[in-house]
Order: C-alpha cells, then structure tokens, then sequence
C-alpha cells in the first residue's frame, strides 16, 4: 500500500483528519521509525542494548512489546546513562539510523516538519520524530473552502480535500479550482466527499 505514492496519499489524509478534529488530538505528535538491521536480520543496536537486559531475543521482546505495552521496558531498562563509548561500533552506527525500508516515511516525516531530537527507539537505535501538531505542513496549510459548484475541473490543481470528522470523515485526492473562499470540484470529488453546494471542504494543494 506504500509504495506508487499511496503511503503519502495516506499520510496526509490522517493529517487532514487531524486538522478537522484538532480538539481530540495531542498537541505533539510522534513517529517511531524502524531502525536499521543488517541483510540478514542481525540487529547491532539490539545485541549491544537490549539483550543484556530482557531474557528474550528481539523478535519476542519487540512483540511483547507491541502486544502488552511498554512498561516492561520500564521495569527492566537501567534507569541510568548508557554511554554509547561502550557500545560496538556497528551499534553506535545505527543510532538514528532508519531501515532502509523506512527511509521514505522518514523524509516525508521530514517534509512535514516533523524534528529529530536526538531520541531513538530503546531496541533497535531507530529514530523518533516529533511535530507540533498545529505546525505539520500539511495541516498548517490546509484551508477550509465553501463548495461554489460541481463541474469541469480539468484545468485546475490536484489537490487533497477532506470533509466530515471522526465517523464521517471522508478524503479524496483531486483537481479542484479555486476562486478567494469558493471552490470548484468535479461530481466525482463532491460525491466521493458527500457534500453538497454550500457544504466546507478542507483542502491543501498536493
């Protein structure tokens, strides 16, 4: 689903959501990325961290993770600095490092204005990216139109444009015109959408 531009496509729809229902959203928002790992599976960060402290390897550990929550690490994680002098040189070199599979995410993460601040993921050395919510390009940019009119819009600028909120969010990626406060979008788009004349739509140029 991410690869032919449909991982931004989905991207930028949640930050659409977001900019419809700031209200119900954090006002920082954070990624975790995959760190890197070697071409067959080895895990440098996690053989000089992690496994010295969690009696399990790094599949089940990064799956109890995912299934039971994080205070485990909390519990078995040293409260104190890890100087990273004393690590190996391939795990100080994943510090920050995202797999190459997650390099996109990280750039468009990037683009959007989301920060590296030095913080990474405890298992695999993967970086964590933080955004003030109201700041996110795609949401800081995004501007709420009336619909004018349905009609011919094959001149004008693809766009992404959302309606509703929560449930009834809706959220399409095409061409639109706009005139000051008025739009102009195709049958197709006012459908997809489920608005009418006179209904507001959120939009961002794509």
């Amino acid at each position: 689903a991410r690869r032919g531009g449909w991982g931004k496509l989905l991207a930028r729809s949640r930050y659409l959501f977001i900019a419809q229902k700031p209200e119900i959203i954090a006002e920082h928002i954070c990624a975790e990325l995959r760190g890197w790992r070697g071409p067959n599976g080895e895990q440098p960060f996690w053989e000089s961290v992690g496994r010295h402290f969690f009696e399990m390897d790094f599949v089940a550990a990064d799956l109890h993770n995912a299934t039971h929550g994080n205070q485990f690490i909390q519990d078995l994680m040293p409260r104190h600095p890890v100087y990273t002098v004393f690590l190996s040189p391939e795990a100080r070199a994943c510090i920050g490092r995202p797999h190459e599979s997650a390099r996109a995410a990280y750039d468009m993460l990037i683009e959007e204005g989301f920060e590296w601040d030095q913080y990474i993921d405890i298992f695999d050395g993967g970086p964590l990216v933080d955004a003030k919510t109201s700041q996110i390009r795609t949401i800081r940019e995004s501007r709420v139109k009336r619909l004018f009119a349905t009609g011919d819009v094959a001149n004008g600028e693809t766009m992404l444009m959302a309606a509703g909120a929560v449930s009834s969010f809706r959220c399409v990626r095409e061409k639109a015109q706009i005139d000051g406060d008025s739009l102009i979008v195709s049958k197709d788009a006012a459908k997809a959408l489920n608005v009418k004349t006179g209904d507001f739509v959120r939009c961002v140029a794509w």
